[in-house]
């Protein structure tokens, strides 16, 4: 899960002005085989696929959730602020 953190946090960091799906990949090629996640702006999708059922991560406001549920008891995290331009290395 704190991988998935990680890599929520690059994506909002580098999409906050973008409107269209995001895909994040494994390795070096943008093959559709190596999609790891999925981002529309909402939410964060295990795979390519943008289907409800793979719904890791939602981010409302200022707080990313776990899954798709808004309840107060799933905040993984909350932003207070500008959200920094974070480089790591998925390993």
């Amino acid at each position: 899960m704190r991988r998935s953190i990680l890599i929520f946090i690059l994506l909002i960091s580098s999409v906050l002005t973008l409107s269209a799906v995001t895909h994040i990949y494994s390795g070096a090629n943008t093959y559709s085989s190596n999609i790891l996640y999925t981002w529309d702006g909402k939410h964060l999708y295990s795979g390519s696929n943008a289907y409800a059922s793979s719904i890791i991560a939602t981010f409302v406001g200022k707080h990313l959730f776990s899954a798709r549920n808004n309840y107060s008891s799933d905040i993984l995290c909350t932003v207070n602020g500008p959200i920094p331009v974070i480089f790591f290395t998925v390993l």
